[in-house]
């Protein structure tokens, strides 16, 4: 376990299972607007496929990139998940990023997010990109508030519960999250 220092009890580490059954028992994906937001649907299907979704990124063992999920924890204790493609070849790195509802507005998303962007440039990259449903707005105001630029929107690029919706793709440059971090 990483303990991240901006954050008391705050730690990152392996996903295990323990992530998937606090989940069902706190029901992180039980929210129908949650659900749809995070591009899983709504009603049943929504939570199948959100819980679906979530073993799937703990089972990934079969991808042409550098690809990690990290399981957040408040002491010992989980709290959400990360993933982070990196493509060294490109300098560039996808990320996602999952709080329980239950535990945000606490600061945790803010913590996990500075550690792994201080992780991801260290190591040469340059480019941090998220893509990200454009009903998702607190996600939106989350990202853009840390200094993300809307970059482009995919029109059209997402179908769920017989309808379309946009992706909207913002990134972070590493001399903006350097200069940011100046005037913080």
């Amino acid at each position: 376990m990483i303990e991240v220092s901006e954050y008391k009890g705050l730690t990152l580490g392996p996903v295990t299972q323990d992530v998937a059954r606090t989940a069902a028992e706190e029901k992180w994906m039980e929210d129908e607007t949650e659900n749809r937001q995070q591009g899983f649907g709504k009603a049943d299907s929504g939570r199948v496929n959100a819980i679906e979704g979530l073993i799937n990124l703990f089972d990934r063992d079969h991808v042409e990139s550098d690809f990690g999920v990290i399981g957040v924890y408040i002491d010992g204790e989980p709290a959400g998940f990360a993933a982070v493609e990196l493509h060294p070849d490109q300098k560039l790195a996808d990320l996602y990023l999952f709080t329980s509802p239950k535990r945000r507005g606490q600061g945790i998303g803010t913590a996990v997010l500075n550690y792994l962007l201080g992780v991801i440039y260290a190591n040469g990259t340059y480019r941090v990109q998220v893509d990200i449903l454009k009903i998702n707005k607190g996600g939106l105001h989350f990202l853009r508030e840390r200094g993300f630029t809307w970059e482009s929107t995919k029109k059209s690029a997402y179908w769920m519960d017989k309808n379309v919706y946009d992706i909207a793709h913002l990134r972070l440059l590493r001399p903006d999250w350097i200069e940011k971090n100046k005037e913080e």
